[in-house]
């Protein structure tokens, strides 16, 4: 019977971040935030798909997804980010963003 064991994962690198639900408003409109801090270690590499892509990170562990708007609707982004723990293994952590894409000018 073999006995599960623990994972350590040291992080070394942190700063502050915020996400906007937006960078352009209007008058009216609402800023809301999410204020975090984001932690990372550059001993345990991640690896971060979305969307089928697998994508480049940065020495922080950070990867940029960008897409071009082409068509109105309800979209998600979807993948997971996996995380080398200090034993050999890996944690999956998968996400799903939504977003929707409309048309301003009639």
């Amino acid at each position: 019977h073999k006995q599960m064991q623990p994972t350590h994962v040291l992080y070394d690198n942190f700063w502050g971040s915020v996400i906007p639900n937006r960078t352009s408003l209007q008058l009216g409109d609402t800023l809301d935030c999410l204020i975090y801090l984001a932690a990372s270690s550059s001993m345990a590499p991640v690896k971060i798909q979305a969307n089928g892509k697998i994508l480049p990170v940065d020495d922080k562990g950070i990867a940029t997804y960008k897409t071009i708007c082409t068509k109105e609707g309800e979209f998600n982004v979807q993948g997971s980010i996996t995380l080398s723990d200090s034993v050999g293994g890996n944690k999956w952590f998968p996400f799903t963003q939504r977003y929707s894409v409309k048309n301003l000018c009639p």
